[in-house]
């Protein structure tokens, strides 16, 4: 949406979570549903093909780190740490 303001691009809501003196903001948007995506695939692959065939092909290997490098790049727009004091 072309000069759309901040107030238009307000997430709807977003999850805290607080552990230790940390505050760790989840916002629902497409970067998250993309690093879920990524994660559930990696876990997809880690259990049919290592765990249950016991195979652990170089291509195999690749698509894990591959959607792990996915998830390393999505995660950061969809979750912001803070330091409370």
């Amino acid at each position: 949406m072309c000069g759309a303001t901040q107030e238009e691009r307000t997430p709807l809501f977003e999850v805290d979570i607080v552990i230790g003196s940390h505050r760790i903001i989840l916002v629902p948007n497409v970067h998250a549903i993309l690093a879920v995506s990524a994660i559930l695939l990696m876990g997809i692959l880690i259990y049919s093909e290592i765990v249950a065939h016991g195979e652990a092909t170089p291509l195999i290997v690749a698509e894990i780190l591959h959607f792990a490098g996915w998830a390393y790049l999505e995660l950061p727009e969809a979750m912001m740490i803070e330091e409370e004091l």
